[in-house]
């Protein structure tokens, strides 16, 4: 896990969150009904993956409004085979390090925020959902591990009339995708360019290799921008591109801002870098996926044992404005 984590602050990303039925003719289940199963989870019901050293679980989970719309899952991941942690005085580097015990594992817990109401009558089985963001906790995992509780708790059954009415046995399978319902193109007419930052990252060969332990170096450039909305924002960006990438930098990260928010999204750098214009017009129909700092004035663990009030209060915010635009 290269990601340190801040004590008080967490970076969330909008997503949304597709209930799909296998076999492909069972009808939809709609999040209203696949919640009382996810609240039946034990949090010490686990799912191991990768030879039994990675497990993950669900610690908590409740609803955070009196109408019960929003519904907040905290998950947590162990992982078996992470580096064991190590501390330093900050004055004299000492160091020590604390080693995991027989069975246990490096652990991070992460918090997902759903809108249980569909917010698309032409897709009923998409919801809006905030995630927080966590190495080993990517999207692409909290659908899984849902799923996996799922399939392991469900019971649901339909009739299949090509069957004389066969009782056919049916489940959900989750997909959580970052929020990218605007291209850069549409972001750009309402909010304004801010800032971006050019990122490459690097395996650093040193003595810690001794220890089994990756190190991983990020190097940043970062580039001033003046504030700037539609075409020129675009056009900021597509000159930034050839300079970032003739100094070994891969991916961008841009921010945007409107109505008092700042939101930062990631852009990879293409290995073939085409004329001026096709630049532009990649730029213009990639996608921005909303990513938002939370600062919090309460300490929030690297792994929680509970849903963490601050932040997820902070959390559910954001999906409701999500909700009005």
């Amino acid at each position: 896990m290269s990601m340190i984590l801040n004590d008080y602050e967490r970076y969330i990303v909008e997503c949304e969150i597709e209930i799909n039925s296998t076999p492909d003719d069972a009808p939809n289940i709609p999040m209203y009904e696949i919640i009382p199963f996810i609240k039946n989870i034990k949090s010490t019901d686990v799912y191991l993956r990768n030879n039994e050293t990675s497990s993950f679980s669900v610690v908590e989970t409740k609803y955070l409004d009196d109408e019960e719309r929003y519904f907040a899952i905290l998950f947590q991941h162990a992982n078996g085979r992470a580096s064991d942690p190590a501390f330093a005085e900050l004055k004299t580097g000492k160091s020590r390090t604390v080693r995991k015990q027989y069975g246990e594992g490096v652990a991070v817990s992460c918090h997902l925020i759903i809108d249980t109401q569909s917010f698309n009558k032409l897709h009923p089985n998409k919801y809006s959902a905030i995630l927080e963001e966590v190495p080993g906790l990517t999207k692409g995992m909290i659908a899984d591990i849902l799923t996996y509780f799922l399939r392991e708790n469900t019971n649901f059954s339909f009739l299949r009339k090509l069957e004389n009415n066969k009782e056919i046995s049916y489940r959900p399978i989750l997909k959580i995708d970052y929020l990218a319902s605007h291209s850069f193109a549409e972001s750009f007419k309402t909010g304004y360019l801010c800032g971006i930052t050019a990122t490459r990252t690097s395996k650093d060969t040193s003595e810690l290799d001794e220890i089994g332990a990756d190190v991983i170096r990020e190097e940043r450039l970062i580039i001033k921008t003046p504030k700037s909305v539609r075409d020129k924002a675009l056009n900021i960006i597509a000159k930034v591109i050839p300079l970032a990438k003739e100094r070994g930098f891969s991916r961008l990260r841009i921010s945007r801002y409107e109505n008092k928010r700042k939101t930062t999204t990631s852009y990879d750098i293409p290995d073939n870098i085409s004329s001026y214009e096709e630049t532009v017009q990649s730029i213009s129909e990639a996608q921005f996926a909303a990513r938002e700092k939370i600062n919090l004035s309460s300490q929030i663990e690297t792994c929680q044992n509970c849903i963490h009030i601050e932040l997820s209060s902070k959390m559910l915010k954001i999906l409701e404005k999500m909700k009005e635009e």
